[in-house]
């Protein structure tokens, strides 16, 4: 602007700036103006909060980010109920807190879908032990094969049974004592490439998933 007004100039020309209100002499655009004012210097004026939108009971966030992040924050708090709602939440929640926030996503995001298979049928207890079969209809009795005495559930086969107690020592020795922590096997990234290990050293499940190879290195 001021490049062309110096060119003008230079040519002899006048030039003439007026500023002209937009709602100047406008009756309803001076209306809204009044209005507007008085709402926002008199709280008088204001909406009582009970007669506004929940969202804006908070009042306005201040920039695209935190619209973004407060709408986020809402969103999770909405299926965060609806779950907390679900007849699987308390059996959930004992293995992974944080199953809401994308962490079984984020454990099995590099291993091949059979491996993905694996993490699902134990985190949700339907995985192929007698304990879970005899259920179905689908073994004869819920015993360990080797402790007629005792169901063969997921606690049994990682951490009591002693037909697995060598591969049970060499998990111990690698997680110490989170190696008797059922939601650090079934949730916890650091835990896989030993998990995995001890389920195929056992080849308990080898029938169902055959042999078990161990995913690449996270980095």
């Amino acid at each position: 602007m001021t490049k062309r007004i110096q060119t003008l100039n230079r040519n002899d020309y006048s030039l003439t700036v007026r500023w002209i209100s937009g709602h100047s002499g406008v009756h309803g655009n001076e209306k809204a103006d009044e209005e507007a004012k008085k709402a926002a210097e008199s709280p008088t004026f204001n909406s009582a909060l009970d007669h506004l939108p929940e969202f804006l009971r908070q009042g306005l966030p201040s920039s695209i980010s935190a619209i973004k992040q407060a709408h986020k924050e809402r969103t999770n708090a909405h299926w965060t109920r609806l779950w907390e709602k679900s007849p699987h939440y308390a059996r959930m929640k004992e293995i992974d807190p944080s199953l809401l926030q994308c962490s079984f996503v984020k454990l099995v995001e590099k291993l091949p879908k059979r491996l993905i298979g694996l993490y699902m049928y134990f985190q949700t207890r339907h995985i192929a032990l007698n304990h879970h079969l005899h259920r179905i209809n689908r073994s004869a009795t819920p015993s360990c094969p080797i402790c007629p005495d005792t169901h063969e559930t997921i606690h049994h086969f990682l951490f009591t049974c002693p037909q697995y107690d060598r591969e049970h020592h060499i998990l111990t020795c690698a997680l110490r004592r989170k190696a008797s922590s059922l939601p650090f096997l079934l949730a916890d990234p650091k835990a896989v490439e030993h998990f995995l290990r001890y389920i195929n050293s056992t080849g308990r499940l080898k029938p169902t998933f055959g042999d078990i190879s161990l995913p690449p290195p996270r980095e």
